[in-house]
């Protein structure tokens, strides 16, 4: 979810229609789709036809899916369509249409103080702030830094 493996964490959590929330890595195995998925970025840069690779995506998604440990009434296009409402707004939202599955990104921050500073990770901080002189500044020197 970041540049450091101790600066934060994440998941996705879906509300199936029983009510109940499962994170996603509970139906979904992340680590192997996630190989296969950047297998699939290098051969599609390299390839003449696009399309093949979006099959080879979809596709991907679809082997990596885990039916019996999903949302209760969650079928694998109910999932795709949710993902297609978190990036279109005109999608499953309103009363026409199919709805979308409920979801929720919980996600947490590690931030450093003086007694847990750690360089490495500033230096690979990916969120900075500007001040007025046009200088940026990692996340966490600008919060919590040495003085």
């Amino acid at each position: 979810m970041t540049c450091h493996p101790h600066c934060s964490l994440g998941t996705y959590l879906f509300v199936g229609r029983d009510g109940d929330a499962v994170p996603i890595s509970q139906f979904f195995d992340l680590p192997a789709m996630l190989g296969t998925m950047h297998r699939l970025a290098e051969k599609g840069e390299r390839s003449r036809f696009k399309f093949f690779t979006k099959i080879g995506a979809f596709r991907a998604l679809r082997r990596h899916w885990r039916a019996k440990s999903a949302p209760s009434g969650m079928k694998f296009e109910g999932w795709l369509h949710t993902l297609n409402g978190m990036v279109d707004k005109n999608v499953g939202r309103g009363e026409a249409g199919r709805k979308t599955f409920r979801s929720l990104l919980v996600a947490g921050m590690h931030f450093m103080d003086l007694y847990n500073y750690e360089t490495a990770r500033a230096r690979r901080c990916v969120i900075h702030y500007a001040t007025p002189e046009g200088r940026l500044y990692p996340f966490c020197t600008y919060n919590a830094g040495p003085p």
